[in-house]
């Protein structure tokens, strides 16, 4: 007989980036209402837009696009209506998981948990004044949801975040 190899589903393809879980979402907020945790959705602006290609693809753009680029100061070396496109884009297969996993080194490298058993879920403590100050960060692509029960706390954080990313509002 032959021999069945058992793998592990992880639920997105390595080129797909994960997402929070509906139901851990909800377990969230639902924590956050109950300890009266304050909640911020924010969206990342041109969040792929942080990444770059891991191996730049070529694209063909029509002329009119390619003087356009012109009239905004890019400098042309020849005729041709090839670019390579150094930045991730919305819709390549690999630039939710490249975002993805920028998200999760900077949350790391600021100190931030992440969640043993949701890829998207983070926190950070620290004690402030005899009282213990924590965010939470859920995200999923682009989105960003904060729990907090500290608003000095969350604005340092924030900030943080704002050296690496835009978020609308």
């Amino acid at each position: 007989g032959g021999h069945i190899e058992k793998r592990t589903h992880t639920g997105y393809r390595d080129a797909s980036s994960p997402v929070i879980d509906t139901g851990a979402l909800n377990v969230i907020r639902a924590v956050a209402v109950r300890r009266g945790m304050r909640m911020h959705q924010q969206d990342a602006v041109s969040a792929y837009l942080c990444t770059k290609e891991r191996s730049p693809r070529v694209v063909k753009v029509s002329r009119a696009f390619t003087n356009r680029l012109i009239e905004a100061g890019l400098k042309v070396e020849n005729d041709s209506l090839l670019l390579a496109v150094q930045k991730c884009l919305y819709g390549y297969d690999d630039c939710g998981r490249q975002f993805y996993e920028l998200v999760r080194s900077i949350l790391l490298r600021l100190g931030f948990t992440p969640c043993p058993d949701e890829p998207c879920l983070y926190k950070i403590t620290t004690f402030a004044n005899s009282r213990r100050e924590t965010v939470i960060v859920c995200h999923h692509v682009d989105d960003f949801m904060f729990v907090e029960n500290s608003t000095s706390y969350f604005n340092y954080i924030r900030e943080e975040l704002n050296k690496y990313f835009q978020f609308d509002g």
